[in-house]
């Protein structure tokens, strides 16, 4: 899965489930969000999203 390449190539790794009931899959993400709204791009040290809502 992406979450063991990602950590394989030595990157911090969020992980946006499909499926919540094999969260076991998951657990080597640096996070685990339900969706991609949730994402915070300043906790990650980028700029935040531009509120489409202009």
């Amino acid at each position: 899965p992406g979450v063991t390449a990602g950590k394989a190539a030595e990157m911090e790794v969020v992980a946006v489930p499909s499926l919540p009931k094999q969260s076991h899959l998951y657990t080597a993400a640096d996070e685990v969000i339900n969706s991609l709204l949730d994402l915070q791009l300043e906790k990650w040290g980028l700029p935040p999203f531009a509120d489409c809502k202009s």
